[in-house]
């Protein structure tokens, strides 16, 4: 995932996700006092017998840590995994690869995050309106990940290792136009190393914002 400014509309939908996942981690953490309060409650209901009260406190339990989850999690996640984009045959010194594209704000900002796996040969790439110094990070991103940084020309200008959920950044060594995201390990597998040219990228398009 890209650093970048978003706009404020995106961090707004941002901020109104946290607070949903503040509310539901409140809500977890708190759920054993939940428990304490509605047991004691049903057991004044139900002094005997206690199997009636039991099975009316897992029901009024469970119910309450459905809604949590139903009403918090899902829409989180779905707001942050690209969908549907683009992908464009490519390659490196002979190397075939298939990529998706990102070629716009949003979709360069989500990047890979919250995906768990990468096919062989695949990954993404990131196009931009014009070259400019470039800096990732591991955010949301649970794939181990090499990025190359590719100049307007298509050279490579460096290749950087990224961990899962690393907030650290990684810079391009100078201005680049696109950005090779892979499974890590993939170049160097492939003694793919700066200087090398990535083919394809007429295939890609022009960034759209």
């Amino acid at each position: 995932m890209k650093i970048a400014t978003l706009p404020k509309e995106t961090l707004n939908k941002s901020l109104a996700r946290s607070a949903s996942l503040l509310w539901a981690h409140r809500f977890v953490k708190n759920a054993r006092h939940i428990y304490g309060y509605v047991c004691a409650f049903l057991l004044k209901r139900h002094p005997k017998p206690r199997r009636a009260a039991s099975r009316e406190l897992i029901q009024c339990f469970l119910g309450a840590i459905s809604f949590a989850c139903f009403s918090f999690l899902p829409s989180t996640a779905a707001a942050q995994v690209n969908k549907d984009l683009p992908i464009v045959d490519m390659q490196i010194k002979g190397h075939k690869l298939k990529a998706e594209v990102a070629a716009d704000a949003n979709s360069r900002t989500i990047g890979l995050m919250n995906r768990f796996s990468l096919k062989p040969d695949c990954g993404m790439l990131f196009v931009f309106a014009s070259s400019e110094p470039l800096a990732f990070w591991m955010k949301n991103t649970f794939v181990p990940l090499s990025i190359a940084y590719v100049d307007a020309k298509g050279i490579i200008l460096n290749i950087a290792d990224m961990k899962p959920q690393d907030e650290s950044t990684h810079p391009s060594k100078g201005p680049a136009m696109f950005a090779l995201e892979m499974k890590l390990g993939w170049f160097k597998e492939r003694g793919i190393a700066a200087g090398d040219k990535l083919e394809g990228l007429d295939k890609a398009g022009r960034a759209k914002n």
